[in-house]
């Protein structure tokens, strides 16, 4: 994982980020961290609502 966040840092500054199967959404979380200009997590399973989850508590611990 660490090699992931490491390449997301290092590339995703004002890009527009596309994540196809998000699972969890871990790594869309690292690219908006990143400070990717835009983040799309896509899921079509039902590991959308976890990613959906996910997301928003950390947007809202952020946002404390």
């Amino acid at each position: 994982m660490e090699a992931y966040r490491a390449a997301l840092i290092n590339n995703v500054h004002s890009k527009v980020v596309l994540e196809v199967g998000t699972g969890t959404g871990c790594l869309a979380m690292i690219a908006s961290g990143a400070r990717a200009t835009m983040v799309y997590a896509v899921e079509a399973t039902d590991m959308v609502k976890i990613a959906r989850d996910t997301i928003n508590l950390n947007e809202e611990v952020r946002n404390d």
